[in-house]
């Protein structure tokens, strides 16, 4: 009896581990993209503290 059932056993058991494993996957690629979003987001923000300090300090300096 129990040899009748063990495909549907194998089958219900290793299901699962693959609907993890991918949606795994699906969130370690969602946030690698998310993750290069941020730095590039963080580096434009850094270039515009740049540029606006260094204008800040030119018009101080009165360079224009």
């Amino acid at each position: 009896m129990f040899a009748e059932q063990w495909p549907k056993v194998v089958v219900a058991s290793v299901a699962p581990v693959v609907v993890i494993s991918a949606s795994g996957l699906l969130c370690l690629a969602f946030y690698n993209r998310l993750a290069a979003i941020v730095s590039r987001l963080r580096s434009v923000q850094r270039e515009r503290l740049a540029e606006l300090s260094a204008s800040k300090a030119a018009s101080v300096r009165g360079d224009n």
